[in-house]
């Protein structure tokens, strides 16, 4: 008799359980109905892929426990020794890596320590860095063994070590399993269910505990001796950061055993959840001292390799996105493998790929979730704040922020790079390790929260020493509710970029400055506002666009009897017609306004404007009499005006018009 495998309901049942979780809850966190999921623990309904997805989903399921899931919806067949196969979830092309994989591959041929760590942040590649360990041991020869922790609640003692060997067990031939368990019958402690199947039968006698346990572990030594293929056995070990104090010690007993067992045991933990004084990192560190174990910690895919994973995922995908797509889901996903794929599969899941590069993919925000959900309250707060800061903020901006102690800052903040959820830079600033976990921090946040920490953010910018950081104050009050300051810097940032030459930078201040006029009803100040966006569109031959805000602009200062307004606004119209080959109507807005009654009440300098203008648009018509007439009407106006400039331009039209009348004498003495 062979120990039987769990049914698909069984399972559901025992992973709902051990996340604490009802019928009713798990139906509602995955979109179905109570009475379906009962359906499916009792055996009744059988899942669909896109089904047990949704449910592993809902219960937070590693890759490993997932796949586990969906193996047991499907007829199974019991393999044979050579049917042995690693981590089942389907993975990408392993891309890179070629450090880890040398060091990975001197494990496996016995040449280093029993025991290789794979760490780093959760998504770095480290799962599917441990299937290619699977594979790479199972082409070797070496029998492998797999095993994984999960989070919540309720796993069972000596886990992943009891999931390897129940797993291996459960898909074993009965013949090759009875050979195996020779020498073994104080498994039946660990196992109980080998009793039950009646595959060893239990120790006839009762030891002192500390006994047992000792004879327990060399039964799991002896078992895993005698599951070793020809070049030994694998323990393929994931999620080790939630592994117990008796799993560990067991785990020390085997690594330290390995010279009398061919066994050798590669696992993976995520760096961003061990604390120096938690089990595990007490264990390596007395493992490493006896050289019995090594450890290397896995880093974002350099921009090559992130593109090329990228690709690779994509290579059957009927929706390819453009290059733009491309760049952008690369620079947010930050080299972490995990994001990239999640990008991937919103691709072909048929998503629109502008949306792709905006949305954050559930799994991707999920993840970064539960990663902050495992730091302490103080840190989730400060992660807040320094999303809304930016993507760099400093220990002391913040603490002014949140008006904290600067110790009780600093330690939330050495909580937050612990998880790799930040990164201490220079100069004592600190950043997001992804612009994705910025986003979604910020995304999570309410919004009348972030109008208050965009205000508190900007108020401690104005207090700061030193230039005032215009853009910056520009941006959060924008953001704060705080119209009069936004009305302020957005337009002192607009002019500051316009006088740079950063002509786009200057765009988006003025447009945003109009938003907030517009929004107050301030039409005057929003004409204003047009006027300069005006001439940063014309600036880049934006002629239409240009003509379209000006054409608003000229409206506001004809309703508000300001002939000023309208003389500098109509001006720029016609210079922007004299350069889009369209003379004659600038000719005609010229005109108009100066043979209407605002004419009156326009000043000189306003005048000299429209005058020289007219010029302009005069020598597009090759209409050089009336150039002539207007040029020296605007010598007179601007000589009025005071205005050096405009009378400069003056002269030059009137001396080009006197070369094209042929009074070359006049036009030099011009």
């Amino acid at each position: 008799m062979t120990i039987q495998p769990l049914t698909f309901g069984a399972l559901l049942k025992r992973f709902r359980r051990a996340a604490c979780l009802t019928q009713e809850t798990l139906a509602e966190r995955a979109g179905f109905s109570v009475s379906y999921v009962g359906m499916l623990e009792r055996g009744e309904r059988t899942p669909q892929p896109s089904t047990i997805e949704l449910l592993a989903d809902a219960l937070e399921l590693s890759a490993q426990d997932q796949a586990t899931l969906l193996a047991t919806a499907r007829p199974r067949v019991r393999a044979t020794s050579s049917d042995a196969q690693p981590f089942k979830a389907v993975s990408p092309r392993l891309i890179g890596r070629a450090p880890e994989l040398s060091m990975l591959e001197r494990t496996l041929s016995g040449d280093g320590p029993p025991l290789l760590l794979l760490t780093g942040e959760p998504g770095i590649g480290k799962s599917r860095l441990l299937q290619e360990a699977s594979a790479r041991a199972t082409q070797q020869g070496l029998s492998v063994l797999e095993g994984s922790c999960h989070r919540r609640g309720g796993q069972e003692p000596f886990a992943p070590i009891v999931q390897a060997l129940s797993d291996h067990m459960r898909t074993a031939p009965l013949a090759q399993l009875r050979a195996e368990l020779d020498g073994c019958a104080w498994l039946v402690r660990l196992l109980p269910e080998l009793a039950e199947a009646s595959l060893a039968p239990p120790p006839p006698w009762t030891l002192p505990a500390a006994q047992e346990r000792r004879l327990m572990f060399a039964a799991v030594a002896r078992f895993l001796t005698n599951a070793a293929g020809p070049s030994g056995v694998l323990l393929a070990l994931d999620d080790l950061q939630w592994a117990g104090a008796d799993a560990l010690d067991l785990l020390a007993t085997l690594v330290h055993a390995t010279s009398a067992t061919p066994l050798r045991v590669v696992g993976a933990y995520r760096s961003t959840e061990i604390r120096p004084q938690d089990p595990l990192a007490v264990t390596l560190v007395d493992l490493a001292r006896e050289r019995l174990a090594t450890q290397t910690e896995l880093r974002p895919l350099s921009p090559e390799e992130a593109s090329e994973l990228f690709a690779s995922l994509l290579e059957n995908c009927e929706s390819v996105p453009t290059a733009e797509v491309t760049e952008h889901v690369l620079q947010r996903t930050g080299g972490v493998p995990f994001f990239l794929t999640s990008w991937a599969q919103e691709l072909k899941s048929g998503a629109v790929a502008g949306r792709v590069t905006q949305e954050v993919p559930r799994d991707v925000a999920q993840s970064i979730r539960l990663r902050m959900a495992m730091t302490p309250e103080e840190t989730r707060e400060l992660l807040g704040v320094v999303a809304v800061v930016g993507r760099s903020a400093t220990a002391e901006l913040l603490g002014v922020i949140t008006e904290r102690p600067e110790r009780e800052v600093v330690v939330a903040l050495d909580a937050a790079c612990q998880a790799r959820l930040l990164v201490e830079e220079a100069e004592d600033g600190y950043r997001f390790t992804h612009d994705v976990i910025q986003e979604v921090v910020e995304t999570d946040l309410g919004t009348a929260r972030r109008k208050m920490l965009h205000r508190r953010v900007a108020q401690a910018l104005e207090r700061e020493p030193g230039p005032v950081p215009i853009a910056r104050l520009a941006y959060h009050y924008s953001r704060s509710g705080e119209h009069e300051k936004a009305i302020l810097y957005l337009e002192g940032a607009g002019d500051h970029a316009l006088a740079m030459h950063a002509n786009a930078e200057a765009e988006g201040y003025y447009r945003a400055l109009i938003i907030q006029l517009d929004g107050l009803g301030q039409a005057l100040q929003a004409a204003r506002a047009r006027e300069k966006l005006g001439l940063v569109l014309r600036t880049v031959a934006r002629h239409d666009h240009a003509l379209e805000e000006l054409a608003v602009a000229a409206s506001a200062f004809r309703s508000a009897a300001d002939p000023e307004g309208l003389a500098r606004t109509t001006a720029q119209i016609a210079w922007i017609h004299a350069r889009r080959g369209t003379p004659q109507a600038g000719v005609a807005s010229v005109r108009s306004l100066l043979n209407s009654p605002s004419a009156d009440n326009i000043s000189a300098h306003g005048l000299a404007m429209l005058y020289v203008a007219l010029a302009e648009l005069d020598l597009a018509t090759a209409h050089y009499d009336a150039q002539l007439v207007a040029a020296e009407r605007a010598a007179e106006y601007a000589q009025v005006a005071q205005d050096r400039s405009l009378l400069a331009q003056a002269v030059l039209r009137r001396g080009t018009a006197l070369h094209y009348l042929g009074r070359m004498t006049d036009a030099c003495q011009s």
